[in-house]
């Protein structure tokens, strides 16, 4: 019964389409603060065991639909073998936390990932800008806001392909790598990590990413761009309204209010209404009449 609908993704667009949703669907994705996140980055927050080359970063609530352990295992096993100077940094925390730090240790990549903790949003510029990839394995965004604010600061991306946020954020070969997440989640799993040895050893193919990402991210995010779009998607709803409005001969809400005042009526007439109690069980009056 609406008039429009605002998603963030063509993902998102697809799956109300397929639902049957008529109206006219807008993609608006979420616009980044360019004062926080256009702000000239501080000294390296890294850890000293963390050399510049090999960084990957991660951020994230720390619970398990972030698909952080599938992340760890594949750093484990496709990546940490053929880089030794590969590490992964984890910033955010959350209810699954020590279950991540134990996964890291199982794995014997302890001494290799980098748990932050929860960090400012002002500080997130500094940590993008020292990075040297983001890598992200969720599969239950939305949007999955981090991926444009890392490409926003010049950070590409090594992601799952959701069919969601994510792949709404990145073009696979242009200024990121998009990666099927299964239904073989081995050979899914060797994929990814063999995009990011390889995104690592070529840093002019990671820095061309770099400046597209961070292009494509300022014209999608700038929030000048972003409201100005919300302007258009309403006024196609008020075009859209008009276009659709049709003068019932009897209104549904004026039918509800004739049977809700005749049945009324009846019960007044038949004395089947009584007074509200002064208070009821909870000390509070009866706000309304009931048939008795």
């Amino acid at each position: 019964r609406g008039d429009g609908l605002v998603v963030l993704s063509p993902g998102l667009e697809s799956y109300w389409r397929a639902r049957g949703v008529q109206v006219p669907i807008h993609v608006i994705p979420r616009a980044v603060e360019p004062k926080i996140f256009s702000a000239t980055p501080s000294s390296d927050p890294f850890d000293d065991r963390a050399p510049k080359g090999g960084r990957l970063l991660v951020v994230c609530r720390h619970v398990r639909e972030k698909n952080v352990q599938r992340l760890l295992a594949l750093f484990a096993r496709h990546v940490a073998p053929l880089r030794p100077d590969a590490t992964l940094t984890l910033v955010g925390d959350g209810p699954d936390h020590d279950l991540f730090v134990e996964a890291a240790e199982q794995l014997g990549i302890a001494d290799r990932c980098f748990f932050a903790g929860e960090q400012s949003l002002v500080s997130m510029p500094t940590w993008y800008a020292h990075a040297d990839l983001f890598v992200y394995a969720s599969l239950s965004e939305t949007y999955g806001q981090v991926v444009t604010e890392a490409s926003w600061c010049g950070l590409p991306s090594v992601a799952f392909a959701d069919g969601m946020g994510v792949s709404g954020q990145i073009v696979d070969g242009v200024d990121g790598e998009l990666v099927n997440p299964g239904p073989d989640e081995r050979a899914a799993d060797a994929d990814f990590g063999a995009r990011v040895v390889r995104l690592l050893r070529e840093p002019l193919r990671r820095r061309a990413f770099a400046l597209e990402a961070r292009r494509r991210a300022h014209l999608r995010a700038d929030p000048r761009r972003c409201v100005a779009r919300y302007y258009e998607a309403f006024g196609e709803a008020r075009d859209h309204a008009r276009r659709s409005f049709v003068t019932p001969s009897r209104p549904r809400e004026l039918r509800l209010l004739g049977r809700w005042t005749g049945v009324h009526a009846v019960a007044l007439g038949l004395g089947l209404l009584r007074a509200p109690a002064v208070l009821n069980r909870n000390n509070a009056a009866t706000p309304s009449w009931t048939l008795g």
